[in-house]
């Protein structure tokens, strides 16, 4: 296995436990509640990276699936010109993570900073 793929891998599990910290201690309510303006749910959020960022970004488009790609509508579903897997996975960190985060802590006031 390369480097770069041993680190992106290796941040990329940092992240996941990150995300399970996040949800720790959440009653269903707490989960399903809509706390920024957006609407999205904790519980959402989380099946969003489960399943669009990490199966289907990391998985079939910075893979290469090109059928996976094909059976969708759109173009969106392509890494830009000049934008590497380690940007991907960087912008998946810090995007998500800190909607995460503040969506917990208007949930409970739990404050869970990455510095």
């Amino acid at each position: 296995m390369s480097a770069e793929r041993t680190a992106l891998l290796t941040q990329l599990a940092a992240q996941r436990r990150h995300v399970l910290a996040a949800t720790e201690g959440l009653a269903e309510d707490q989960l399903m509640a809509a706390p920024l303006p957006s609407g999205w749910t904790i519980a959402a959020m989380v099946n969003h990276l489960a399943m669009d960022d990490e199966f289907f970004w990391f998985v079939c488009v910075l893979g290469g699936d090109k059928e996976a790609i094909a059976s969708l509508e759109g173009d969106g579903w392509t890494v830009p010109s000049g934008l590497s897997g380690r940007d991907v996975v960087e912008r998946y960190v810090a995007c998500h993570a800190g909607h995460l985060d503040a969506a917990r802590e208007l949930v409970d006031g739990h404050q869970h900073l990455v510095l």
